[in-house]
């Protein structure tokens, strides 16, 4: 959107984003220096279909920040929580009908099917169509960005092994911890 520019000490991140786009890279920016901002305009620039996941708490503020920086309406953002609308967004990309470019999910959901999948692979592809290392490309998602990547740890990192999508960025202003449980799970 007109009027969005990157300042000068985001522009450092934004080329180590752009900076071949493959992969997994973390931006570990102080809280208010703007990492939100500047990964949605890097991924305006990249211009592939973005999954979002993050905690349900951060949903309508993530909804927000995409109306507010993309030329986007709500409308052009699906949020997916709870698996009845996970099936649902999976079988409307089945069908072709998927139009949505910002797809939000809530890290729980995403850990359900994953879970599903690890009790019983079958069960999981009968029950939601997919399997989860089959559900980002089907979707069509290029891009998964996932927010506050210290919260959560665990799940969070089920969801990016577990996920087929070619480019993963975690921003976390607090990855760094004081807590000697935390920092050994980190490592």
């Amino acid at each position: 959107r007109d009027g969005w520019v990157l300042r000068d000490d985001q522009k450092p991140v934004y080329d180590f984003l752009l900076n071949n786009p493959t992969g997994s890279k973390l931006v570990p920016l102080a809280t208010g220096s703007g990492k939100t901002a500047v990964s949605l305009i890097t991924l305006g620039t990249i211009k592939k279909r973005l999954g979002i996941v993050i905690l349900p708490t951060y949903i309508d503020k993530w909804v927000s920040d995409i109306v507010q920086i993309h030329e986007a309406k709500t409308t052009d953002v699906m949020v997916v929580q709870g698996s009845k609308a996970l099936r649902g967004i999976i079988g409307l990309a089945q069908e072709g009908q998927l139009k949505h470019d910002y797809i939000i999910f809530s890290n729980r959901t995403l850990q359900e099917i994953i879970n599903a999948y690890e009790e019983d692979p079958d069960y999981c592809t009968d029950n939601y169509g997919c399997t989860p290392l089959e559900l980002f490309p089907l979707l069509g998602i290029g891009v998964m960005l996932i927010d506050e990547t210290h919260q959560h740890y665990h799940s969070i990192f089920m969801i990016m092994i577990h996920t087929n999508v070619e480019f993963q960025i975690g921003l976390s202003a607090t990855l760094v911890s004081d807590d000697h449980i935390t920092r050994r799970m980190h490592r």
